[in-house]
């Protein structure tokens, strides 16, 4: 398995890690990372935290006393060139079982691992506004919490268990997954019936049927933006694992297989590289509307 970097909201591309010293990056631009919170070299809310380049993951595993990556083993260096005592942040969405055997391999190494997971897009990044689950100790994560502080408004300790952050992000994303593939369908139904759809979105946002997901992000629905945040192939790879985790576990998954089908069959029509919420799209072409307001709402009965 080959080293990767993730964005501050999500695993997958390469990416810029927070550390003690400044943000490292390697194979991307040297943008500035904005920080909402104090950042623990003691810098102001709102200050930005200046990257800095290593041109290889064995190079950025050097650079300072605690590391954030994404899958960090294989043959690129990180836990080699990681010194004994070092701490590992590692943020990716993996299967726990494989979170688990990252941490053995760093424990034999001397390296002490955090299994880090997030709940939250770039934006919230940007604004310290992620919510982070923890696995790990607990006086290892009490240590560095100033660090993970400046992404991160929410932290929630999973256990001590190494692969408990893992389960909870893929058992979380599974409800986000499932939230949005659900109001898809209800919105697509209820435009199609005549519905205006700004004026069911403002009800359907203060009811019982509203999500998180429906309530940030079905706006850009309405407005046809699909500007990938979180992008509809990894909502198909997420649940491609939640998939597997429920083999390993012999449990009989019986919605997640729905949803799997869904994002497979979005990112096959071409929105892979779209905001997942483009899964209404299939919805839409289904039923022969669309579900922006600016068009004619009176064509939505045949």
């Amino acid at each position: 398995m080959g080293c990767h970097a993730s964005s501050a909201g999500h695993s997958g591309g390469e990416g810029a890690w927070l550390t003690r010293s400044g943000c490292w990056d390697w194979g991307t631009s040297g943008a500035e990372w904005p920080a909402a919170s104090s950042t623990a070299d003691g810098r102001s809310p709102g200050t930005t935290c200046p990257r800095r380049r290593a041109s290889t993951p064995a190079a950025w595993a050097c650079g300072s006393p605690a590391r954030h990556a994404s899958s960090p083993r294989g043959d690129d260096g990180v836990l080699d060139a990681m010194p004994a005592g070092a701490v590992l942040i590692e943020t990716s969405t993996i299967d726990p079982h494989t979170m688990e055997q990252v941490g053995r391999e760093a424990q034999g190494r001397g390296v002490r691992a955090l299994d880090v997971t997030l709940s939250g897009e770039p934006p919230q990044a940007a604004q310290g506004q992620l919510v982070f689950m923890v696995g790990g100790d607990e006086a290892l994560l009490d240590s560095s919490r100033p660090l993970l502080e400046t992404l991160s408004r929410t932290i929630h300790h999973t256990g001590g268990g190494i692969g408990t952050a893992k389960t909870v992000k893929l058992v979380n994303n599974l409800m986000s997954l499932s939230n949005i593939a659900a109001a898809a369908e209800a919105f697509v139904l209820g435009v199609k019936c005549g519905m205006e759809p700004q004026r069911l979105f403002d009800i359907l946002s203060t009811s019982g049927g509203r999500s998180a997901h429906f309530i940030h992000d079905w706006p850009g629905v309405l407005q046809g933006d699909y500007r990938p945040g979180f992008k509809t192939s990894l909502a198909a790879k997420d649940i491609g694992l939640i998939l597997d985790l429920a083999a390993q576990e012999r449990y009989a998954a019986v919605v997640a297989p729905v949803i799997a089908r869904l994002y497979g069959e979005a990112v096959a029509v071409g929105s892979g590289e779209e905001h997942f919420t483009s899964l209404v799209k299939l919805f839409e072409s289904r039923a022969g509307i669309s579900v922006q307001p600016a068009r004619d709402v009176a064509s939505a009965r045949p």
